[in-house]
């Protein structure tokens, strides 16, 4: 059953994309599309990889949700946070000259635990990395500043995952891609995570979803669909924690939805999984829990979790360009 579904629109940024895009020199970013997947019919590793990248996730997003760290023994850290998105990337109407170099545009902020609460993290995605790497910025309450982070890409930790999760493993990869060197392996069908309702449902609790060591599988559902697989290899000279890198990306929606990362010496780390939806309100297809399992320590980072609460993906909420600027997250953060 093929459930991915999108706006009309969006299929006709597609095909307009398939006439015109263009990987820029040395895979860096893309250029003459819009809207999302610029490569329906891709024909190396960095056309898959950009298809992920700039594959359509609606055009505003709002929504809060629990990231939860569990450890080897069963223990959990669980934050909650509330994310808003604007994808400069997918605007109606926009053309590659009006991008300015901008995907999307993110502010996650921090409601609980009391010890976190307050901190905001603000990111302006660039399509180009290389020319002009991601602006993002943090604001601490105890500081009461917001300042620039220069080093939030690659295999800096992400914030509160007890270092199982590297920054660029958000979204199963982001960022720019010049680490490493991308190979094109083929099409297989496989089973994968899909549509996640069970796990989605709101009177679901979270002591019922997260088990000891991994995600109740009872509530998990997986189809055979054929995905792109791609591998990266890191390249000679850089310097990150994983080597080879592992991806399967679904033929409907170009997400990635399985990840592997193996360590130095080749051997397997981590998986992680994207149990993706249809939000047939729009319609589009996205990710509603996103899990990293560290193989190695018997640990995972489970992030999505919009469970016992009345909050979902609010793909009709009212943002602007403008409520993403650095000055709009300091009189936020003042309130």
């Amino acid at each position: 059953r093929r459930s991915a579904s999108y706006p009309d629109y969006v299929y006709q940024g597609v095909k307009t994309n398939a006439t015109r895009a263009e990987l820029l020199k040395y895979g860096s970013g893309v250029k003459g599309a819009t809207m999302s997947s610029p490569f329906p019919i891709p024909q190396n590793g960095l056309e898959v990889l950009w298809n992920h990248t700039l594959r359509f996730r609606g055009l505003t997003d709002s929504y809060t949700a629990v990231a939860s760290s569990v450890t080897s023994g069963g223990q959990r850290m669980d934050v909650l946070r509330q994310y808003e998105y604007f994808f400069k990337y997918s605007m109606l109407g926009a053309e590659p000259a009006d991008l300015d170099n901008t995907i999307f545009l993110l502010k996650r902020k921090t409601l609980a635990p009391a010890n976190l609460a307050g901190s905001i993290t603000l990111v302006h995605e660039t399509l180009d990395q290389i020319r002009s790497p991601r602006k993002s910025w943090i604001y601490m309450p105890g500081q009461r500043r917001l300042r620039r982070t220069p080093d939030l890409a690659y295999d800096t930790a992400d914030v509160n995952t007890n270092s199982i999760r590297t920054v660029d493993q958000v979204d199963m990869f982001n960022g720019a891609p010049d680490y490493y060197d991308w190979e094109l392996k083929g099409k297989q069908e496989i089973y994968i995570p899909y549509n996640a309702y069970k796990v989605h449902q709101g009177n679901v609790k979270l002591d019922d979803i997260l088990m000891d060591h991994h995600i109740n599988p009872a509530l998990l559902r997986y189809e055979a669909h054929r995905v792109w697989v791609i591998e990266a290899k890191l390249r000679v000279g850089y310097s990150h924690r994983y080597s080879t890198r592992r991806y399967y990306v679904d033929e409907d929606s170009w997400s990635i939805v399985y990840a592997e990362e193996y360590d130095e010496d080749g051997k397997l780390w981590e998986v992680t999984e994207a149990h993706v939806i249809n939000y047939y309100e729009v319609p589009v297809v996205y990710t509603t829990l996103e899990v990293t399992y560290d193989l190695e320590d018997g640990r995972y980072y489970a992030e999505g979790l919009d469970n016992e609460r009345d909050s979902t993906m609010n793909f009709s909420y009212d943002l602007s360009e403008r409520d993403f600027s650095p000055s709009a997250v300091r009189r936020e953060a003042k309130r």
